[in-house]
């Protein structure tokens, strides 16, 4: 991928490197919902006070992302999605941010707008848990602005703290046979997602910032597998500590066009965006989607972005994501002259990196005969 922008990499390009990546992908944030999601006309919502249907016509902040057409029927209208984000949230980043674009037809020599305000809701819900009931539910109402232009609206959510719950006990399996936790009355229904979390050592064969799918025995005990047709995990139970059980939460989220008066009016919404420290890019940005990493053996929690390499070759560089969480990311403050971009790297908990690149020879032993140079910058803030 040539990127003729970026003066500092052509310069370095021109000597000839056996490879080069300048890293001005727009890597920011992880989105937590999928393009199809944005489609506000589609099986993922509900719609109640109007009709959604999708509009290519209009000219949209963001063109290559769905834009949707709303008509009221003289009420408020509201969208609604149950468990649209139902992935595992970094526990690090304590907020998630709900932004899109709107826009409102109106005829001007008739009234300003229709819209009064939109509000932006969402609901962090463990429907029928007995041990996992602290749902939280929030809302911001935000003054709508002039009509017959694109405006962006956004709010940011405090997360709640993680409920962890203590098991009764590990049973002690047969040879060959699924690890079995015990704790009475769990309310765990199949493939629901847990982590599991000790102050000490948890069962060799199991590890923490993993998700796993719940396997149900009875009312008092379930296995834990990796995958929800995946087969329960054989551990080994020597020298631990009995773990306790987070659970993996689901979130709804809903947004209201509260309107002015009862009457048939015409808005659209594009560029519709989830994600957790993502505020001061969602307005530019819709966010990655992540990808697996190669087999590096960082664990299963990991994923990442993929950055081509500068030219015509086809070499990956990849930046780490650990459960939606970016270990390292762009922002526009360039180190260098002639680059675009300053890439911010985060430590992980594990002391796992936060960039990978290809050494294609350099520190294996495939190139111990060469002579290898590499070169970077850096700045380290202590």
């Amino acid at each position: 991928m040539s990127i003729s922008s970026n003066l500092y990499a052509e310069k370095v390009f021109a000597e000839h490197p056996i490879v080069l990546w300048p890293l001005d992908d727009s890597v920011d944030y992880v989105s937590l919902i999928s393009e199809d999601q944005r489609d506000f006309s589609g099986d993922t919502w509900q719609i109640s006070g109007g009709t959604a249907s999708l509009n290519y016509s209009l000219n949209s902040p963001f063109d290559d992302s769905h834009t949707t057409e709303f008509n009221t029927t003289g009420t408020d209208v509201v969208v609604s999605s149950a468990d649209l984000i139902d992935q595992y949230l970094s526990s690090r980043l304590k907020s998630i941010t709900v932004g899109f674009y709107a826009y409102e037809e109106v005829d001007l020599e008739i009234q300003d707008k229709v819209v009064d305000s939109f509000t932006i809701s969402i609901t962090y819900d463990s429907a029928g848990q007995p041990y996992f009931d602290n749902d939280t539910v929030a809302s911001t109402t935000l003054s709508a602005k002039s009509a017959n232009i694109w405006h962006y609206y956004a709010a940011t959510f405090e997360l709640p703290d993680e409920e962890i719950i203590s098991i009764d006990a590990v049973a002690l399996p047969e040879t060959g046979q699924p690890t079995i936790f015990e704790l009475s009355n769990h309310g765990l229904i199949e493939n629901d997602r847990i982590l599991l979390t000790t102050t000490g050592y948890l069962p060799r064969g199991f590890n923490e910032e993993v998700v796993y799918y719940v396997k149900v025995i009875d009312n008092n005990r379930f296995n834990l597998s990796l995958s929800p047709e995946g087969d329960p995990i054989e551990a080994t139970l020597e020298g631990f500590i009995t773990p306790k059980l987070v659970l993996v939460k689901n979130i709804d989220i809903s947004i209201r066009a509260n309107l002015l008066e009862e009457s048939d009016a015409t808005f659209y919404l594009n560029g519709f965006s989830v994600g957790q420290w993502a505020e001061e890019f969602q307005e530019n940005s819709l966010g990655n989607h992540l990808s697996s990493l190669p087999n590096v053996g960082l664990g299963l929690q990991y994923s990442a972005v993929e950055s081509s390499a500068y030219g015509l070759s086809d070499s990956k560089a990849y930046y780490v994501a650990n459960n939606n969480e970016l270990l390292a990311k762009n922002t526009n403050m360039p180190m260098v002259f002639g680059s675009k971009s300053l890439t911010s790297i985060t430590g992980d908990t594990r002391g796992n990196p936060s960039v990978i690149f290809p050494g294609n020879g350099l520190l294996n032993s495939s190139g111990q005969y060469r002579t290898y140079t590499l070169e970077t910058w850096l700045r380290i803030s202590a």
